[in-house]
């Protein structure tokens, strides 16, 4: 085993071993503490409907049905108290009568407008198993009041019975908070000396933007929630709604589809750019992106707000083969090239 080689092997167990133990830490810590009772959000009097939506409580369950063609809500508003710096909003399905029916939505009220962009959709519900649960958590920022739960309705004549929706306020655990300022520039730090010899190698060129691609990846991991909000506003033009004097006619305006997945998809060509450079000037590079790709999701165990996705993954890994398939095709057509000198060559020694 080469010098050189035994090196990478290292990197690799140390950015191994601090994969586990961050997923080590997410099972035995809870980075989230509620600072004050869960909402219940099952009187169905108080939700207001949208033209065609019917609900109805039975015992424990909600039962919402939409009417008619076109998306059809159920909106309510649910306080959130002013130290909260997380909202977790949990839902139980009972069953749903369409594959993709309906999904549940939050927003925050901030500066006289409904802001989404910090917002994904909370869980399409209506894939759950029947008898199974969800819980997304929703940051806050300076300035947010209560906050609205609105569940929609996609599909025509779609029906959901849900068994329970709670809001419950919460904060980051004081243990967690320190733990994480240690591990995220740890895992950092570790991550770019496993890409440190690119930059040593020539031409250098190609090792410079590799890595400038794996530290475009890096901030698009570890930067926090509403700074990336703030920037898919900027490119996108954000997605708000402004809040009304008539509370009420408000609630009726379905909430604004779609999430950052724009940034998951420049995370797929950033993966395939630097794949491009790096396997260029040295063959495997690809393993250590693949690497990449997993170790970028975990460090989102410790970003606030953040988390790891298996499906942000895959596209990662998709952008890594991509880079990778250019790169063969590259590398096959340099060989038929030379093939084909080298046979031209013959070809004129022997007419000589």
């Amino acid at each position: 085993m080469t010098k050189r080689f035994s090196g990478r092997i290292r990197r690799w167990l140390y950015l191994l071993a601090f994969l586990l133990a961050s997923l080590g830490a997410l099972t035995v810590l809870p980075a989230h503490l509620a600072v004050g009772p869960a909402v219940a959000l099952d009187d169905a009097p108080a939700w207001v409907l949208s033209s065609g939506m019917a609900g109805t409580r039975d015992n424990e369950t909600l039962y919402w049905r939409g009417r008619g063609p076109g998306m059809h809500t159920a909106s309510r508003v649910a306080p959130a108290p002013r130290n909260a710096e997380f909202l977790a909003l949990h839902a139980c399905m009972r069953r749903a009568a369409a594959p993709n029916g309906a999904a549940l939505f939050l927003a925050s009220e901030n500066s006289g407008a409904l802001d989404f962009n910090r917002h994904y959709f909370a869980s399409q519900i209506s894939r759950l198993p029947q008898g199974e649960c969800a819980t997304d958590l929703f940051p806050r920022r300076d300035g947010d009041g209560d906050a609205i739960v609105q569940l929609a309705i996609f599909e025509p004549d779609a029906r959901v019975a849900i068994d329970s929706v709670t809001l419950t306020p919460m904060q980051e655990n004081p243990q967690w908070r320190l733990l994480r300022r240690v591990m995220l520039p740890l895992g950092i730090g570790l991550v770019l000396y496993l890409f440190l010899p690119y930059l040593l190698m020539t031409p250098r060129l190609l090792g410079l933007g590799g890595v400038a691609a794996v530290v475009a990846i890096l901030f698009g991991c570890c930067v926090g929630v509403s700074l990336k909000a703030d920037i898919y506003a900027l490119i996108s033009g954000g997605r708000q709604i402004v809040v009304e004097q008539d509370l009420a006619s408000m609630l009726l305006s379905p909430f604004p589809l779609g999430g950052f997945s724009l940034f998951t998809y420049l995370h797929g060509v950033f993966f395939a750019t630097a794949c491009v450079l790096l396997e260029t000037l040295r063959r495997g590079a690809w393993l250590d992106l693949l690497l990449l790709g997993a170790a970028s999701e975990t460090l989102q165990i410790w970003v606030p707000g953040r988390g790891p996705g298996v499906s942000d993954m895959l596209v990662d890994w998709a952008g890594v083969a991509a880079g990778l398939t250019l790169v063969l095709v590259f590398r096959s057509a340099q060989r038929v090239r030379l093939f084909l000198q080298h046979q031209r060559i013959d070809k004129d020694t022997a007419g000589l």
